[in-house]
């Protein structure tokens, strides 16, 4: 092989390897013209040799070190001594080093002269690194905590607001997405982003806006966790095979399996800070399974009606050709069948015996009254 292709295969100049070549650590066949003008031809194992050199050389092997371990590799036992007594001398001198840049100050603008006696004064003084004072314990600790609040105060906001996007999105199987929200949430988490590019750099300037910007991280933190919650709104679906089990417990609710019974189904779940959740569905039943879901929901209300909360009620009303059996709590003061000014809950189970129809609606709300419950909605004649 040429020594062209040599040097692509080992990282080497041509000059450093005919300076090997030089120095005999390898010896590869080669022709001489008459001029005296030398073509070697390198075999797989020259080329070894050559990256196996070049690995010593990075790690600071002599050209006699390494020809002394070629000669007789019972040698190198003494040659590593001596390289790694060299390179820890060079490594505390590279220390001395940085402490005397270290101390210099670094607001202080210095000629060439001034700068060159400070660091004659400071090599002496760091001469022998043993005797250089080691940091304490109270000033490592102290920048340790530096560290963690920085750390806390710029990843806090944009953790919480993913905590809080990842429960609201585990709710909802068919999401709807407020961009809105979304670029709210990303204005409010903006200090935090700041940060992040403003430590790349080390001017006073940037220091001063690191500062302002980490104070700005901890007032962001409350309005991103509630612009966040408003990233997703709805969830709303009209297949009763795509039905998610809802949050809240429903018992009036049957399990019913997907069949050829028939059936119109609606859920809509809305949250913010405070939520409205409306659900219904509807199926027109045979007449045994009708007088059988008749008996079983007389069941549920009575085992309901017996463990009822302060405030429920329970009453049954005709709309149409349904008949109404509703629960309610009248601490909300809303009554059923009206308009709603106050927050709200309600479970209806309403049949008709024309048709022999089942419904089954749920509707709670927190908010205030602003929204009106689903159920009204509805055509009830």
């Amino acid at each position: 092989m040429k020594i062209k292709a040599v040097c692509e295969l080992t990282g080497l100049s041509d000059r450093t390897i005919r300076y090997y070549i030089e120095q005999k650590l390898i010896t590869p066949n080669y022709t001489e013209n008459y001029l005296g003008r030398k073509t070697f031809d390198f075999s797989e194992k020259d080329i070894d040799e050559l990256k196996s050199i070049s690995t010593l050389r990075k790690f600071d092997f002599t050209i006699e070190e390494i020809r002394e371990i070629i000669a007789d590799s019972r040698s190198s036992t003494a040659v590593i001594a001596k390289v790694k007594e060299r390179t820890r001398e060079t490594v505390l001198e590279g220390k001395a080093k940085l402490v005397a840049l270290d101390l210099l100050d670094e607001k202080c603008r210095y000629t060439v002269k001034e700068l060159a006696d400070k660091l004659t004064d400071f090599s002496g003084d760091t001469a022998n690194l043993d005797e250089l004072p080691k940091p304490s314990v109270k000033k490592t600790t102290v920048f340790l905590l530096k560290v963690l609040t920085v750390f806390i105060l710029v990843w806090l906001p944009i953790v919480l607001s993913l905590y809080v996007f990842i429960l609201l999105l585990r709710e909802f199987r068919y999401p709807v997405f407020n961009i809105g929200a979304i670029l709210l949430t990303l204005f409010f988490l903006g200090p935090s982003f700041g940060v992040m590019v403003i430590s790349k750099t080390r001017s006073r300037e940037n220091q001063a806006l690191k500062v302002l910007f980490l104070v700005l991280c901890v007032l962001s933190i409350p309005f991103s966790m509630i612009s966040t919650s408003f990233v997703v709104t709805t969830s709303e679906t009209t297949d009763i095979s795509n039905y998610r089990e809802c949050t809240n417990s429903i018992d009036l609710f049957p399990d019913f399996a997907i069949n050829d019974i028939g059936s119109d189904f609606y859920y809509h779940y809305t949250r913010g800070l405070d939520y409205t959740n409306d659900v219904y569905a509807q199926w027109i039943l045979s007449e045994n399974e009708f007088l059988a879901e008749l008996e079983r929901i007389d069941d549920l209300l009575e085992e309901y009606s017996e463990s009822a909360a302060y405030g429920d009620e329970y009453t049954v009303m005709q709309q149409g050709d349904f008949t109404c059996m509703i629960f309610y709590n009248t601490y909300y003061k809303s009554l059923p069948f009206e308009k709603v000014t106050d927050n709200y809950y309600f479970y209806i189970f309403a049949y008709s015996e024309t048709d022999y129809r089942v419904r089954y609606i749920y509707c709670n709300s927190l908010e205030n009254g602003v929204d009106q419950p689903y159920y009204l909605e509805l055509d009830w004649d």
